[in-house]
């Protein structure tokens, strides 16, 4: 059991308690850095990427918003089963 699989069903929960203060949530900032990402790869990019630490797959999900899905793969690895399971969801 990797030590991240205590956290994996309130990760989000967390972030949101821990954010609060900015007025922001765990979606706004997964938002944020699946922008930057695709703005580093451009709007041609085609191939995969891979998200190694995904967690619950926020990042990912966003990812797929601001990439051309028809072209990019995304592939998320995580050492913590309950999160992966998390990110099937």
């Amino acid at each position: 059991m990797a030590e991240f699989d205590k956290f994996g069903v309130e990760y989000r929960n967390i972030i949101d308690r821990d954010t609060r203060f900015t007025g922001e949530n765990a979606d706004y900032f997964a938002l944020h850095k699946a922008q930057y990402i695709a703005s580093f790869l451009g709007k041609n990019f085609c191939g995969s990427i891979l998200d190694y630490g995904c967690g619950i797959g926020l990042v990912s999900r966003s990812l797929k918003e601001c990439v051309n899905s028809g072209k990019v793969k995304i592939i998320g690895y995580d050492i913590s089963a309950d999160s992966i399971n998390q990110a099937k969801k």
